[in-house]
Formats: C-alpha cells, sequence, structure tokens
C-alpha cells in the first residue's frame, strides 16, 4: 500500500509526504513506543482518554467481530502521526430509510504530539507536529464507505474531549449516548451523505 499524502508541518509551514500504511505495514511495537513515552503531556499535566490504548491488542480484539475489520496508519518524519481502525458497517440513523448503513470507525486517534492541546515540560524535543492528521482519517473513511456502497456516511463513538472536533472540525452530528455490541454507551456521532459530500468538496477546493 504506502500510498504518498501531504501533510502541513505545523511549526515550519512546509509540506512533508506522508505514507498511509495497511494493517500489515504497521510496526506496531514501534508505533507504541513512541507515542507512551508522550501521553500525559498536556495541558494540566493530564491523561489523554486513549493513552492505555494497545493497538495491535485492539484491532485483534475488533476482528473477533468480523474479519473486514482493519486498521491504517500515517507515517511520517519516521513517527507514526495517526492510526485508524475501520470495522463493520452499522445502522445509520440520519439516513433516509431504516436500511441504510454506513462505515464504523472503530478507533482513530492522532499522535500525542500533534494535539491541541499538548504541552511538554520535558528537555526532550518532542516530534514536529503535523496538522490535518485526524480530518484525513475522516475523509479516507468517507472513501471507503463510497466504495462499500454506504454514499460516504461515516460514524463514530468519540471521547468527551474529541467531540468538538468531529462537530466542528468535520460537520458530524451529536445524536447522544449509543452502545455497540456488549460495550457502554458512549457519545455517538454520525456524518449523514450530505455532509460527507460537503467535507470532501471543501477538501478538494482548499
Amino acid at each position: 500500500m504506502a500510498v504518498g499524502v501531504p501533510l502541513l508541518q505545523r511549526k515550519t509551514g512546509h509540506v512533508v509526504k506522508a505514507e498511509l500504511l495497511a494493517a500489515d505495514e504497521i510496526d506496531f511495537e514501534a508505533q507504541h513506543a513512541q507515542w507512551s513515552q508522550w501521553m500525559g503531556c498536556y495541558k494540566g499535566r493530564g491523561d489523554q482518554g486513549d493513552a492505555h490504548w494497545i493497538w495491535r491488542s485492539l484491532l485483534e480484539d475488533e476482528r473477533k467481530f468480523s474479519g473486514s475489520t482493519t486498521c491504517y496508519a500515517l507515517r511520517a518524519n519516521g513517527f507514526y502521526q495517526g492510526l485508524m481502525i475501520t470495522g463493520v458497517a452499522e445502522q445509520a440513523n440520519l439516513a433516509a430509510g431504516p436500511s441504510e448503513q454506513l462505515l464504523y470507525i472503530n478507533y482513530l486517534a492522532s499522535a500525542p504530539w500533534n494535539r491541541s492541546d499538548f504541552r511538554t515540560y520535558r528537555k526532550k524535543q518532542p516530534p514536529v507536529k503535523i496538522g490535518g492528521v485526524g480530518l484525513f482519517f475522516i475523509l479516507y473513511a468517507i472513501q471507503l464507505s463510497g466504495q462499500q456502497g454506504m454514499s460516504g456516511r461515516v460514524g463514530l463513538h468519540a471521547l468527551a474531549g474529541a467531540i468538538d472536533f468531529y462537530v466542528r472540525a468535520c460537520h458530524f452530528t451529536f445524536i447522544g449516548e449509543k452502545a455497540i455490541r456488549p460495550d457502554p454507551p458512549y457519545p455517538w456521532l454520525e456524518l449523514p451523505a450530505v455532509s460527507a459530500a460537503y467535507l470532501s468538496n471543501a477538501a478538494k477546493e482548499a
């Protein structure tokens, strides 16, 4: 796979070419080592909600529900800049018919140093901040949804701190608390087809 993706380095303003990697191309041990040392370096020094996620384990667990579950990663400057796991189709709430489905994003996260509230008090310099990682993955999910006949519709559960990003930057609609499988209810957000088309067109014109 290893598709080239242009992303912006925040500090320098330069464009860097990232690689989009499929699950079998991801070095999960390297990713965990890179991220874990910077988790907790945030405003107020608090942990992020995904601080204890082990991505290989998450992928293996989700594949027990569906063999079509897979993982994607963006790697640039030698660092893993973000990961996304997508799973089986789920019922869409914001659709014209009761049979219409959406692509479910099981997990999505940007690297610790790429987040808006990242603050480090360490003497060691963190990796260069890369912008647009989360948005890229949403646009890629829209593309996958379209390829699977779901008209770009996407749905996900969000950690509380990420809801504003999905609503404000990605035009998701907050539905409420919703449970999937045996998991407890979490904030559920959906991107209907019309919003997916708008976001995709806006990204092409940017």
